[in-house]
């Protein structure tokens, strides 16, 4: 996997890099390819987030974040005291990823977020980074 500051190649076919205008398209064809195995993880969806207009709208809005310095790409420019994230409780994947990224859990939070239409208990994890 070779990476610079705004690039990393995942494989032959896949290169993780910012959103740009005109990815509206790629994104929405993601979406709609992965969207029964992303749905137990994600918040319901309207029918437009999955349109080509809806993702090149949101593109646009992730370009004109990042140059008024509402967003950034790479979070350790912003000096950040700590990280925060939070998993379904059943989503140990995710939580073995933080884990081997130097994230710990630091507790539990009912009814933390409305994922796949009900209310659901999440675990919190933290990785400070001073």
């Amino acid at each position: 996997m070779s990476s610079s500051k705004s690039h990393v190649r995942l494989d032959a076919e896949h290169t993780l890099r910012a959103v740009r205008v005109g990815d509206g398209a790629a994104l929405a064809r993601a979406y709609r390819a992965n969207r029964e195995h992303l749905a137990p993880w994600e918040p319901s969806r309207d029918e437009t987030f999955f349109a080509d207009e809806w993702q090149e709208q949101n593109a646009q809005q992730c370009v004109a974040d990042a140059v008024a310095g509402r967003s950034t790409s790479t979070p350790g420019q912003l000096k950040l005291h700590r990280l925060q994230a939070a998993t379904l409780i059943h989503n140990t994947g995710s939580q073995a990823v933080l884990t081997a990224n130097g994230f710990e859990r630091i507790g539990h939070a009912p009814r933390y977020l409305r994922v796949a239409g009900e209310w659901q208990d999440h675990l919190l994890f933290q990785r400070l980074l001073e």
